[in-house]
């Protein structure tokens, strides 16, 4: 999920929207995790049987990004 200008200048959230899939034949457990206040990810945890799917967003406080840009300079965060 990459902000441009428009979007970063004018703050709220921000969404990126995904689909996780299971197409194995048992149960997946999935945790996902952010290092960053700013970063988050909805559902952050979900168990798919087999070829089950659920919706998922990434999501940007811009605001809160803007402010750990300018205390250190990070421009990027990770979901695990």
């Amino acid at each position: 999920l990459s902000l441009p200008p428009p979007e970063y200048a004018t703050g709220g959230i921000r969404t990126l929207r995904f689909t996780l899939t299971n197409a194995h034949h048992t149960v997946l457990h999935v945790r996902l995790t952010t290092g960053d206040d700013w970063l988050s990810v909805v559902p952050s945890e979900v168990a798919l049987g087999p070829d089950e799917r659920q919706a998922a967003e990434v999501r940007v406080a811009v605001e809160k990004a803007k402010a750990s840009v300018r205390k250190s300079g990070a421009t990027s965060g990770t979901v695990k």
